[in-house]
């Protein structure tokens, strides 16, 4: 479109109208995929019987991806430039380590287990391996945009056969056998091997038995990358050559692995009673639980609820109000909520309702960021790598940060890696392999992006060591750690840029 204002107008003034509608479109787009969209994504899955693992890879992975998805179509059908795919790679670099840093940080000492983060960077990492192959050459074919979405294929087809793997890969690592689960959900004995293979810790006296109501409990929402709320730590975790390793609690709920799931250990460890799993959603997804966190992010429930300033909450929460209002205003009055008994049915209308209101407000968006840039001399990929690859990846940040809080470790940080898989092999393939398509091979002008996504591999193995040397647990350290190699990233980033 063309230009609001003069260059003279955006020098002086501009540009300050600018940045304060950029920040209005994130809040918008955070509320209504953290508020509506979830929510829809979670009744779709529901009414698709589809498992945990392929759910969290679909339909949930593009909950909080679809502001870089929306903003990846523009940069290529509208923009025709590499905001898009400077954005979708600086938000991969965001989720990565910014995201694990805010958990690390919100909820401290929480602890992780090897497998899942193993497997989501094993995939992760194919995925960029295969998408450094694609831009070898700066263009990329209808072919080539296909094969990333085939290799997204085989990435939700690996997460539906997660169970199996997981048990194939504790085997030839830790030398054990994992409960398992039979179809019906009933949780099936194995053989566990000799004492003197591996050391276990003894079941704590007076242990109450299994609680057959809590194993039929729902499981927590899938989430990116299809990470369940814990996984029972192996006899020998990588703590500290199996000294530091945690015991399954007796009596805990099994996860839909089959493992038995540790109490949420939030900072303290404090331990959920009444045999709830406190939840375990993010965003707006009922998530089944009594703590107040699980109201926390719901829709509102009636015109009053819209209207009504929290005054008790402080000045931040009034001030908040005040600039959704007119969003909030909007959503309610055209957006059913499918998480109400009236609405449960119209999942896929609050989808689609969502999706259409995403790509309303990442469209002024990336218009404002590309006008912000030219009035400061940015160039669009640097926009993309640093301001909307934050601003788009707040909905991850909120899921994960949720997430974390209820003491779900696991599931945080395969949330936030799992997300950068549906960006790079979905949300950047499938507007290249629509573009090559209908108009020929799409253009890739920025090389510092290709290299960027080079340095990405560096990036994965950064996050595992720093996991490691630290116990295998989210500490306040860690966060400091994470944020620290964010700002290096940035900065090596933007020198290949400017």
């Amino acid at each position: 479109p063309k230009p609001l204002l003069t260059k003279k107008q955006n020098l002086y003034y501009g540009w300050f109208f600018y940045v304060l509608g950029i920040l209005w479109m994130f809040l918008g787009l955070a509320f209504v995929c953290d508020v509506y969209l979830e929510a829809s994504l979670e009744g779709i899955c529901t009414g698709l019987k589809l498992s945990n693992d392929v759910a969290g890879a679909t339909f949930m992975a593009a909950g909080g991806s679809a502001p870089e998805l929306c903003t990846s179509f523009i940069g290529v059908f509208v923009e025709r430039s590499d905001i898009g795919f400077g954005t979708i790679v600086g938000s991969a670099v965001f989720n990565v380590l910014f995201v694990i840093a805010a958990c690390a940080h919100v909820a401290p000492n929480l602890t992780l287990t090897w497998w899942p983060l193993a497997r989501d960077c094993a995939c992760y990492c194919a995925c960029i391996y295969g998408m450094v192959i694609v831009l070898v050459d700066g263009r990329v074919t209808w072919y080539e945009g296909f094969g990333l979405l085939v290799g997204y294929g085989c990435y939700v087809t690996v997460m539906s056969q997660n169970e199996f793997l997981e048990i194939f890969g504790l085997k030839i690592v830790a030398g054990v056998k994992l409960k398992t689960i039979n179809k019906n959900g009933v949780p099936v004995k194995v053989k566990s091997p000799p004492a003197a293979n591996c050391a276990v810790a003894p079941e704590p006296a007076g242990a109450a038995p299994p609680d057959p109501a809590a194993s039929e409990a729902p499981a927590a929402p899938g989430t990116p990358g299809g990470a369940e709320p814990a996984d029972e730590a192996p006899p020998e975790t990588p703590a500290a050559n199996g000294a530091d390793a945690a015991p399954a609690t007796a009596g805990a709920p099994s996860t839909p692995n089959g493992d038995a799931e540790e109490p949420p250990a939030n900072g303290g460890g404090e331990e959920k009673e009444d045999g709830g799993s406190g939840g375990g959603g993010s965003g707006g997804g009922d998530s089944g639980g009594d703590d107040d966190d699980d109201d926390e992010g719901g829709a509102p429930g009636s015109w009053g609820e819209v209207f009504t300033c929290p005054t008790g909450d402080g000045p931040i929460a009034m001030a908040y109000w005040f600039v959704m209002l007119p969003m909030s205003i909007i959503f309610y009055g055209t957006i059913p909520d499918c998480g109400t008994e009236k609405y449960e049915k119209w999942y896929w209308v609050t989808f689609s309702l969502c999706i259409s209101y995403v790509a309303v407000l990442s469209y002024p968006m990336v218009w404002w960021a590309t006008e912000l840039g030219d009035v400061l001399g940015i160039p669009e990929p640097v926009m993309g790598l640093t301001l909307l690859a934050a601003g788009t990846s707040v909905p991850d940040m909120l899921s994960s940060v949720a997430v974390a809080k209820r003491g779900y470790g696991d599931m945080a940080v395969s949330s936030s890696i799992g997300s950068n898989i549906f960006d790079l092999n979905f949300g950047l393939a499938l507007p290249w392999f629509l573009f090559a398509v209908t108009e020929g091979p799409v253009k890739i002008n920025s090389d510092g992006l290709t290299v960027s996504i080079l340095t990405l591999f560096m990036m994965v193995g950064l996050v595992i060591t720093t996991i490691h040397f630290s116990g295998w647990k989210l500490t306040a350290q860690l966060g400091n750690i994470m944020f620290g190699l964010y700002a290096c990233y940035m900065c090596f980033a933007l020198m290949l840029e400017l």
